[in-house]
């Protein structure tokens, strides 16, 4: 049987719901089949047919709890003021669930250039001023108030490190940090132009406070 269906149907959950989403499908899926399994033993055993009711009750509960949960992990996507991003003409913004925030920012017609988002303690500092050596520069600004780190780097990676590894090409990436809920953008760069027009999109960002 040709499985790969299914995986990719389980890939692309998690990355739409995230490690919540997986865990409330799995306690509803539970639920549901202990209700069925329940159904059925009421079926053959009058007497428990009483504690059909309350049975039901606690699985409601249950169940309206993960998917007010669900809904407040989803939902704090909102918190992170991305919508305070000006998207250039041509630009759309998406996001779906992990250990942080996570995202990215597209040019229409344009599958090479992707701004990636990652905010949240568990995200980091991507462009990190106590590890300058990592970068060929990284700069420090102030805007409103609010603390942004931008590194740029050049680096040499392997194109087929199994077929073969002596194949390098260089990639420049550019990095954008902002230290106020530790908001980073991220992206391989390849013209001026990405360089230009990423900045003018992700310093728009205004971190909530």
């Amino acid at each position: 049987m040709d499985r790969r269906p299914y995986l990719i149907l389980l890939a692309e959950f998690f990355e739409k719901y995230g490690v919540a989403g997986f865990w409330a499908a799995l306690v509803i899926a539970i639920a549901l089949a202990a209700l069925l399994a329940w159904v059925v033993v009421a079926a053959v055993r009058v007497r428990s047919r009483i504690y059909l009711p309350v049975f039901a009750l606690v699985l409601a509960v249950i169940g309206v709890s993960t998917a007010m949960n669900f809904s407040a992990y989803r939902n704090a996507w909102a918190d992170r003021n991305l919508s305070s991003i000006r998207l250039l003409p041509g630009y759309t913004i998406s996001h779906f669930n992990g250990d942080s925030y996570c995202g990215r920012i597209c040019r229409q017609n344009d599958e090479e250039f992707v701004i990636g988002i990652d905010i949240g303690s568990m995200a980091g500092w991507y462009a990190n001023p106590e590890k300058p050596q990592r970068y060929d520069w990284i700069i420090r600004q102030e805007i409103d108030n609010r603390t942004v780190w931008v590194a740029y780097k050049k680096s040499l990676e392997k194109v087929d490190p199994l077929r073969n590894p002596s194949k390098t090409v260089e990639k420049q990436w550019l990095y954008v940090t902002f230290v106020d809920g530790q908001a980073n953008f991220f992206a391989e760069v390849f013209s001026e132009r990405d360089i230009a027009e990423m900045l003018l999109m992700v310093l728009t960002h205004v971190p909530p406070s």
